[in-house]
């Protein structure tokens, strides 16, 4: 239901696009490189007034941030209230325009998506999780959304100016999947693929689940090395967002079917979305997916799990101060 167009909701508008710029922008880790910042802080708003879509995710997106950072009981009411109507009012906005995309809208429809994504993102934190399913919805939602980046990128082509390639532009490069889904990457996590008799019997196992499974531990793989090679906040977040984009569908259907060794390698994802709890977007999820998927596990797993259960009690990455 769209809000009606008042007083009321022009001084929510312009509080929301404050809070934006002044606060929830500076939240992203990205944006202590100035060209990002820029990007956020300056060009999205101005792209905003031209693109609907565009600009009540920013509201909505923003709205989150209050509702989830505020311990005033009637500011987060509204908040919540305001995050609900404007995600909607960007989603239905969002359909059209990807129905549309071309190169004059591809940017707005990129960076629409991008913050549907971390709405996405933060309100992983607060799903149920009794009785426990892996997340595969948000995954399938997170897959979605690389669809459309990269449709824009085709778009916008090699044009070294637009927003999207700026974007991109960061390090590590996440479009150089030789790197990214390198063998090399799981040298640490082969223990992950290892079965034990019980396993060979009752195990559903061919080339496909496999190579899906080898594909994911790649990925988390080069997660850690990155970090133990002393990759900044705005890196090592970037490879977690990312994440849930590449995921394979044989992988997901793993999860939904409730596969142990495949809950098993998603809670390894988990114990470095747990290194970045103290950005609000993604707040304690990683900890929490930990302890539930141990939980529903038999005893058997328990040495699989071994390295997520010590990063629950991991000091998380500081977040430091950002310059504006």
């Amino acid at each position: 239901m769209e809000i009606p167009e008042t007083r009321e909701r022009r001084l929510l508008e312009v509080k929301l696009m404050q809070q934006w710029i002044t606060k929830t922008a500076m939240t992203l880790p990205t944006v202590r490189d100035p060209v990002q910042r820029e990007i956020m802080t300056v060009l999205c708003p101005e792209l905003a007034i031209q693109n609907d879509g565009l600009l009540y995710s920013i509201y909505a997106f923003a709205a989150l941030h209050v509702a989830m950072t505020t311990n005033d009981h009637p500011v987060k009411e509204e908040a919540v209230e305001a995050h609900h109507r404007y995600l909607g009012m960007a989603l239905r906005t969002h359909q059209t325009d990807i129905s549309n995309m071309g190169q004059q809208n591809a940017e707005m429809v990129c960076l629409t998506s991008i913050f549907l994504r971390s709405c996405y993102h933060a309100t992983l934190q607060e799903r149920c999780l009794s009785p426990y399913t892996p997340p595969t919805q948000w995954l399938r939602m997170m897959r979605g959304s690389c669809d459309i980046a990269k449709m824009a990128l085709e778009s916008v082509g090699h044009d070294e100016g637009s927003i999207i390639n700026k974007l991109n532009r960061p390090k590590p490069d996440m479009m150089d999947l030789y790197t990214v889904f390198n063998p090399k990457n799981a040298e640490g996590l082969c223990h992950l693929l290892r079965r034990k008799q019980d396993n060979v019997e009752t195990e559903p196992w061919d080339l496909q689940t496999q190579d899906a499974y080898s594909h994911t531990i790649r990925y988390i793989g080069g997660m850690l090395t990155g970090f133990l090679n002393g990759e900044s906040l705005a890196e090592v977040t970037k490879r977690v967002v990312v994440f849930s984009m590449t995921a394979s569908d044989r992988f997901i259907a793993l999860l939904e079917d409730r596969q142990p060794r495949a809950m098993v390698i998603l809670a390894h994802f988990f114990a470095m979305m747990a290194k970045l709890r103290n950005i609000w977007w993604i707040g304690d999820t990683g900890r929490r997916e930990i302890r539930t998927i141990q939980s529903v596990l038999s005893e058997d797993w328990d040495d699989l799990m071994s390295w997520p259960l010590m990063a629950l009690n991991e000091d998380p990455m500081e977040i430091g101060t950002i310059p504006i």
